[in-house]
């Protein structure tokens, strides 16, 4: 994949901007995990991550990282949009429970 195309530059970036909260969220469950002793949430952070991994496995698996076209990266943002969003919404209910608010 090249990012002479600016499309791929515009993909690369919402890329970044999906997965930056996935990446953070699951790092603040597993320090949650330890801040309240419960492992559960440690599991839950691991399994969403896995999840994550899938997808993106699965689309280099099926085409290849040379093989991927600007379409198809685009689907896979499409479909990880979801995740992002649920992720926003984890962060505020994070942010709420630790700072105490009800």
């Amino acid at each position: 994949m090249t990012l002479k195309n600016k499309d791929n530059r515009n993909c690369l970036r919402l890329e970044r901007i999906i997965t930056t909260p996935i990446h953070v969220l699951s790092c603040l469950l597993i320090i949650h995990s330890v801040k309240i002793n419960k492992l559960k949430w440690f599991w839950y952070a691991f399994a969403y991550k896995v999840i994550i991994d899938i997808i993106a496995g699965f689309i280099y698996i099926s085409y290849g990282i040379e093989n991927l076209t600007t379409s198809i990266i685009w689907i896979t943002e499409v479909i990880l949009l979801p995740f992002g969003i649920i992720d926003v919404i984890g962060l505020l209910k994070i942010k709420k429970l630790w700072s105490g608010a009800k």
